[in-house]
C-alpha cells in the first residue's frame, strides 16, 4: 500500500483552515483498493494524501507521508491523526 493508492471515503471528519487563510487542512477516512484502512491528511483540497495513519495487511499502524516545504507538517495535526486513527482502530498498536 502506497500513499498515492488512498482515496478519500466520505465527508471530511475535521477541516482546519490556517490563520493567514493560505491552506486548508482536512481530515477523511481513507480507503485502498475499496477497503477502510485509517485515516487521512489531505492540504488544499487535494486528492493526494499528504500523511496518514492506516492498519497494514498484517494489522499493525503504518505511517505514509510525504513531507515537503508546500505541504508543511504541524506536530498537533499529527496527533489529530494519531487520535482519529486509535477511535477507529482501538486495538491497533
Amino acid at each position: 500500500m502506497e500513499r498515492t493508492d488512498l482515496k478519500t471515503s466520505g465527508k471530511p471528519l475535521h477541516t482546519i483552515i490556517s490563520m493567514q487563510g493560505g491552506n486548508v487542512a482536512q481530515y477523511y477516512r481513507v480507503a485502498c483498493n475499496g477497503y477502510f484502512v485509517g485515516v487521512g491528511l489531505f492540504h488544499n483540497h487535494n486528492a493526494t494524501c499528504t500523511f496518514a495513519l492506516v492498519r497494514n495487511e498484517a494489522g499493525d499502524r503504518q505511517m505514509l507521508g510525504k513531507i515537503s516545504e508546500e505541504y508543511p507538517l504541524e506536530v498537533s495535526e499529527l496527533h489529530q491523526l494519531e487520535a482519529y486513527f486509535y477511535a477507529m482502530f482501538p486495538a491497533v498498536t
